[in-house]
């Protein structure tokens, strides 16, 4: 039912809540009631900066600030955060607006290729989370259940593994993208000032050619 089951997912990190384009969307959405889910995927680290020094109070805290409906969820725990993003959904899609939903976990790699994680945090804390692994945790739970064994383990990590050099090898195969192709897709319908930019942007990248030259 395309009337009721429209809902929007808008992903972001724990650095991204101390931008204002965050609080300025959570106040939009808010004031008019609508059918989003603000799911934050608290790392703990943005970049070499930790949560403890953008935030006193956990992040879920500053939705009720905007009359937002919050929970904070161990983001390490598949099941829980299902079921939070299940509850979140149903709201919006019987109007009852928008939800906040902290996903507290753990960034265990570095935040870029130029980041070096043993700069700022010790190997004691990331073998801390590293016991508390999402994948592993739930692996640990269907298997206790019965729900999974040994062979089909194996059978899943292997096709994991084949889709992922499969992504890989075909998305090195695409090329690069021509550059005007970002002002695509900004709107589900046409933008006049989206237009307007691409317009100017063919005729500056133009510019460049040489007299008569085509692209």
């Amino acid at each position: 039912d395309p009337a009721r089951d429209t809902a929007v997912v808008a992903y972001f990190g724990d650095g991204a809540t101390a931008q204002g384009d965050t609080n300025e969307a959570l106040v939009f959405a808010a004031v008019n009631n609508a059918p989003v889910v603000f799911f934050c995927q608290n790392n703990q680290w943005a970049i070499s900066e930790p949560t403890t020094h953008q935030a006193r109070v956990p992040l879920a805290q500053r939705g009720p600030g905007f009359g937002i409906p919050s929970v904070r969820v161990d983001g390490n725990d598949v099941i829980a955060s299902y079921a939070a993003m299940d509850e979140a959904l149903e709201r919006a899609r019987t109007g009852g607006g928008p939800t906040f939903i902290e996903a507290f976990t753990y960034r265990m790699g570095a935040h870029t290729t130029s980041d070096d994680p043993t700069k700022y945090r010790s190997a004691a804390e990331e073998e801390y989370w590293r016991q508390r692994d999402p994948i592993d945790r739930l692996r640990t739970h269907l298997q206790a259940t019965g729900e999974l064994d040994e062979a089909q383990s194996a059978e899943i990590e292997a096709q994991a593994q084949e889709l992922a050099e499969r992504v890989r090898h075909e998305t090195k195969a695409l090329g690069a993208p021509e550059a005007a192709t970002m002002f695509e897709h900004v709107y589900a319908s046409e933008n006049a000032q989206v237009a307007a930019d691409q317009r100017w942007f063919t005729e500056f990248e133009d510019s460049f050619l040489p007299a008569g030259g085509a692209r």
